[in-house]
C-alpha cells in the first residue's frame, strides 16, 4: 500500500491465533506458566547518550541484568554501547534491529524473545521525518529493515503482526520472568 512496505511473513500471518494468544504462548512455553503477581526486576539505569539510542540503552540494561543472572545465559561481561552499534552497523536502529542484536546473547536461555509490532516492515511517512529528509538514509534503511524482516524466520526469531493491551503487558511484567522492550513515539506521551 502507500502507507507501508510489509514484510511477510509474521510469524502469525495466517494463523487464526490472536497476537495475544501467540505472545502468551510463546512466553509460556520458554518460562513456564504466566502467573501475575511476580516480583518486579530492578534494572541498573543506563542512560541514552544520543537522541537516537533508545533501544540501544535498553538492550544495554537488559544484557547487564542477563549478564548478572548466571542460571539465565552464558553471557559474563554485557557488550558495551560501541559493541552493540558495531554489529549492527548503523545509528538509525530499527525495532527490528534490536531483536537480532538481543538474540544471540540469549540464545539458550530460558528467555522467550520475540517482537510485537503493528507494522511488520516499514512505514513509508517515516521518509518524511526531519532525520530522513535532512540524511536522506530513508531508502537504505527501506531495504535494510525490509530484508531483515523477511530474513527473521529463517534466523529463528518470532515476529508478531498486531498489538497488546496495556493488561496483558501488565501481566507478562508482573511475572517477574519477562523482560519488556516498549519503545514508544515520544510525541505520543503527555508533556
Amino acid at each position: 500500500s502507500d502507507e507501508e512496505d510489509r514484510a511477510i511473513p509474521t510469524r502469525n500471518g495466517g494463523d487464526r491465533r490472536t497476537v495475544r494468544e501467540e505472545v502468551h504462548s510463546t512466553a509460556n512455553a520458554r518460562v513456564g506458566h504466566i502467573e501475575r503477581g511476580g516480583t518486579h526486576l530492578c534494572l541498573q539505569h543506563i542512560p541514552q547518550q544520543a537522541t537516537w539510542d533508545c533501544g540501544i540503552a535498553c538492550l544495554q540494561m537488559i544484557l547487564t541484568h542477563v549478564a548478572a543472572s548466571a542460571p539465565f545465559s552464558s553471557l559474563s561481561i554485557p557488550p558495551s554501547r560501541d559493541a552493540l552499534l558495531a554489529r549492527v552497523g548503523t545509528r538509525s536502529i530499527w525495532t527490528i534491529d534490536l531483536l537480532y542484536l538481543l538474540k544471540p546473547y540469549l540464545t539458550g536461555s530460558q528467555r522467550a524473545v520475540f517482537l510485537v509490532t503493528a507494522s511488520p516492515g516499514v512505514c513509508v511517512r517515516h521518509a518524511t521525518l526531519s532525520y530522513y529528509t535532512k540524511s536522506g538514509q530513508f531508502g537504505v534503511d527501506r531495504q535494510r529493515v525490509l530484508r531483515l524482516f523477511r530474513a527473521a524466520p529463517g534466523n529463528g526469531l518470532r515476529v508478531y503482526e498486531g498489538s497488546l493491551s496495556w493488561e496483558d503487558l501488565r501481566d507478562l511484567v508482573c511475572t517477574g520472568r519477562v523482560l519488556l522492550v516498549l519503545l514508544v513515539d515520544q510525541r505520543l506521551l503527555p508533556s
